[in-house]
């Protein structure tokens, strides 16, 4: 199944037969996996790099599942975890998933299931483009929720810069549109912000000024009335980057 693109799995779990398993499945899925024994090599292996699913065994030693779950979560918020069991009861898996356990698997493994967990949890967020605009004019956020209407786009939309200081700390997002007039912070000043906390994210200042953008660094500026030809390129550079272009 060669749709599942740039998707990183974490399998937890003490038994070297089911992470043996997984790493097997998985990389014939094309799905990139990493593999620990145990809470704290879930941890460590969180801390280093970032992943789209985990598959967490809930009975181990050292550390169990449900707090190894709120620890990786610590470090990656928005990771989807699917608990993996021969044991647990179903009132324990509950309280797991009131956690924000996505769901669970139990042994011995389907690879049905796996497989079905997999376009469920990760497929569609793989391939999403996900934008942020910040502008205080409702009918600006309107053009952009109009412009990104399709399914493909992941679109948050916003008034003011803590906020979007806020969004961006607790997910990335692929390109941010900001206009330099803002409510409650210079757009500029949110634009170095945002930089210095996601250098990877691709920008465009909003403006009807020309001049506002002389002398800034930015990967791009975009003038009132806009040109959607020249957002729609900057998506497109996103989608090649990402392996999505037609």
């Amino acid at each position: 199944m060669n749709d599942k693109r740039n998707i990183k799995a974490l399998v937890v779990d003490d038994d070297k037969v089911v992470r043996d398993f997984f790493v097997r499945f998985l990389s014939l899925e094309n799905v990139e996996v990493k593999c620990a024994g145990d809470g704290p090599g879930a941890i460590e292996a969180a801390k280093a790099d970032k992943f789209d699913i985990v598959f967490l065994d809930v009975m181990m030693p050292k550390m169990g599942g449900l707090e190894t779950f709120r620890e990786l979560k610590k470090t990656q918020p928005g990771i989807k975890c699917v608990m993996v069991t021969g044991y647990a009861s179903d009132e324990s898996l509950e309280e797991l998933k009131k956690e924000g356990a996505v769901d669970s698997i139990h042994k011995p493994l389907d690879l049905g299931q796996i497989d079905s967990l997999l376009k469920e949890y990760t497929n569609l967020s793989a391939k999403k483009i996900s934008i942020m605009v910040v502008d205080d004019e409702e009918v600006v956020l309107s053009f952009f929720k109009r412009l990104f209407q399709d399914s493909i786009y992941e679109i948050t939309l916003l008034k003011k810069g803590r906020a979007a200081l806020e969004a961006v700390s607790q997910r990335s997002f692929d390109i941010v549109f900001i206009d330099i007039e803002l409510p409650d912070m210079n757009g500029v000043d949110l634009y170095m912000k945002v930089r210095e906390m996601k250098p990877e994210i691709r920008f465009m200042l909003i403006t009807g000024d020309p001049s506002r953008c002389d002398g800034i660094e930015h990967f791009g500026c975009l003038y009132k009335p806009f040109e959607i030809a020249k957002i729609y390129w900057e998506i497109e550079k996103i989608k090649s980057l990402r392996g999505l272009s037609n």
